[in-house]
């Protein structure tokens, strides 16, 4: 698709300008406004065809910078990718339903979409409406936002986690679940746990770590002189201190 402008048209024409290219290359506020600015009549006219390609471009690059170690960031491109599929809904809507609808304002599907797309992937519900009223400022949006934002978040439940969920569990971030698994339900804690614990003493000696290696648990807590517990030390953090001979003296 070329980016160049044609030569010899007044500064009136649609032509002027390429509305795929005034979408990517801005910053991502100035993406939202060009979307928003799409029913105005000195707004960004940009075709079907382009919205879709600049939805796949966005939807590309936000699943590569997800999977870096760069803070890209997930709420911005969520909600420039949520404001794209409402416009793209609009347009649907605009040629093939109603075609008087092309006086109306696309802040509604846009702002909706946006809020849908968002609750999709964080499934998150009052917190992620209440955001939204706040950086729109579209109090009188409040209905449409929360049924778009309950119905997406049901929807997307009903296949998979939320995507900072999944991150908790990519990472192996200990996290207690909202629910207990049927297995478990019934079980109590004198079943699985005993009272004779192995722990390491703040001070100890090679006996206490040769105690400690003789389990399959990979952390041990840590006790004090007083028969406290002060915390608790990995296995890979006592083989380490072990391997490198860093006693204490």
């Amino acid at each position: 698709m070329a980016y160049n402008c044609p030569k010899g048209r007044t500064s009136s024409e649609k032509d002027m300008y390429n509305g795929l290219a005034s979408l990517l290359f801005n910053t991502e506020g100035s993406a939202i406004r060009a979307i928003l600015s799409g029913s105005d009549s000195t707004g960004i006219y940009v075709t079907p065809l382009q919205m879709f390609v600049f939805i796949c471009c966005w939807y590309g690059f936000t699943i590569v910078t997800y999977g870096v170690t760069v803070p890209a960031g997930l709420f911005l491109p969520g909600m420039i990718i949520g404001c794209a599929v409402g416009s793209l809904y609009e347009m649907g809507v605009e040629k093939w339903i109603d075609p008087q609808s092309a006086a109306h304002s696309t802040e509604l599907t846009v702002i909706v979409g946006a809020g849908a797309m968002l609750a999709s992937y964080t499934h998150l519900s009052y917190s992620l409406l209440v955001i939204m009223l706040e950086t729109t400022s579209s109090i009188d949006l409040f209905i449409p936002q929360m049924v778009g934002i309950v119905t997406a978040r049901a929807v997307a439940k009903m296949f998979t986690r939320g995507l900072y969920d999944r991150a908790l569990r990519t990472k192996q971030i200990p996290m207690l679940r909202e629910s207990l698994p049927d297995e478990t339900e019934s079980l109590a804690v004198k079943d699985f746990m005993v009272k004779e614990v192995t722990t390491i003493p703040s001070v100890c000696d090679m006996a206490s770590i040769r105690a400690c290696f003789a389990t399959t648990h990979e952390a041990w807590p840590v006790m004090n002189l007083a028969g406290n517990m002060v915390g608790r030390i990995p296995k890979s953090i006592l083989v380490k201190l072990v391997y490198y001979k860093a006693f204490y003296t």
